[in-house]
């Protein structure tokens, strides 16, 4: 139970290193309303060793507040870990309130942020066992349920689309190294295919394999942390990871691969939701109800100290309001 986070804050070419129990999902909100308060709130958070990092499997979310270089990098939250359109928006708006900083979303997770300030990643590098199988390159009986676009460049220079349903990492479909291949050649059938025809929901990630050029170009929304294992399967071949630029395969799918719409306004309000909602709980409490709830019928429960910290950012709602009705303003007029 949890939701856990480091936080560093870069100062005089040396760094702080900090823990959040709770504040992943929430950390996006809490960053938004500009640098005049979030070194408070990072350093209302347990001030950690600086080798006692989160790993890949444990990190949830994360962010750097870089002073010297006036650079914020960051990842987390629910929503703008899966969603493209929507963290986009939010980056956009969220520059409005960091006038002279550089913005960057943090697309392999702790390993960026580690890389960053120089700690070794195998620091922050857990061992998965990995025990789902391997997706497949099938297209679902159901459309709703498509949420990957696979697309591959044969041989023969004939390009062929795979809507394809699967798990949150592209690592699940790449693991299966050139036997992919193998199935792709069995399964085309698509050589153009309209996602807006049957959703506005965005894809998780995607993936392009071009066999005469022995490449492999991948996206997805969460952070990534697979590079070495998928290299491991296709040996020879050259890796692109490109982030969230799903735009890259559009272009290598050669045209015949269209991306849903996105609706601003739709957006826009999923965003005001994120970050100016009505009532923020209190975690720690709702762990109180658990533990006692649990103690009550006999059990024994042990909880890690950090667990019982929880420091919210102290901004008031009406700061916040005039924060976004300022940002959007700002944002209407460029």
């Amino acid at each position: 139970m949890g939701s856990r986070a480091n936080l560093v804050i870069v100062k005089n070419r040396g760094f702080s290193l900090y823990f959040c129990h709770w504040c992943a999902r929430t950390l996006p909100g809490a960053l938004f309303w500009g640098p005049a308060y979030v070194r408070s709130y990072i350093e209302q958070q347990s001030e950690e060793d600086k080798e006692h990092w989160l790993d890949t499997i444990w990190a949830e979310g994360g962010v750097v507040l870089d002073e010297d270089r006036q650079l914020l990098l960051l990842y987390g939250g629910e929503e703008l870990l899966v969603n493209i359109p929507l963290r986009r928006l939010y980056l956009q708006l969220m520059r409005l309130n960091w006038p002279g900083w550089e913005l960057r979303w943090a697309g392999q997770g702790i390993l960026d942020m580690a890389h960053y300030v120089g700690v070794p990643l195998a620091l922050v590098t857990g061992e998965d066992t990995d025990e789902k199988q391997a997706a497949v390159m099938r297209m679902p009986t159901d459309e709703a349920r498509i949420n990957w676009m696979g697309t591959v460049r044969f041989a023969d220079k004939t390009v062929w689309i795979y809507p394809l349903a699967g798990f949150a990492q592209v690592w699940y479909f790449l693991k299966r190294g050139e036997d992919l291949l193998d199935m792709a050649g069995r399964e085309r059938q698509i050589q153009a295919y309209d996602m807006t025809e049957w959703s506005d929901r965005f894809p998780s990630g995607g993936f392009h394999i071009d066999v005469p050029a022995q490449s492999i170009t991948y996206w997805q929304a969460r952070d990534l942390s697979k590079h070495r294992e998928i290299q491991s399967k296709w040996p020879n071949w050259q890796l692109n990871f490109v982030g969230d630029r799903f735009e890259v395969q559009r272009e290598l799918a050669e045209g015949n691969l269209i991306f849903p719409k996105v609706d601003s306004a739709k957006l826009l309000q999923e965003l005001k939701g994120i970050l100016l909602p009505g009532v923020e709980p209190d975690p720690s409490e709702s762990l109180r109800r658990i533990v006692e709830e649990k103690e009550e019928v006999g059990w024994e429960m042990s909880v890690a100290p950090t667990a019982w910290h929880h420091a919210p950012l102290k901004i008031s709602l009406e700061a916040k309001k005039r924060i976004w009705a300022r940002a959007i303003l700002s944002l209407a007029e460029a």
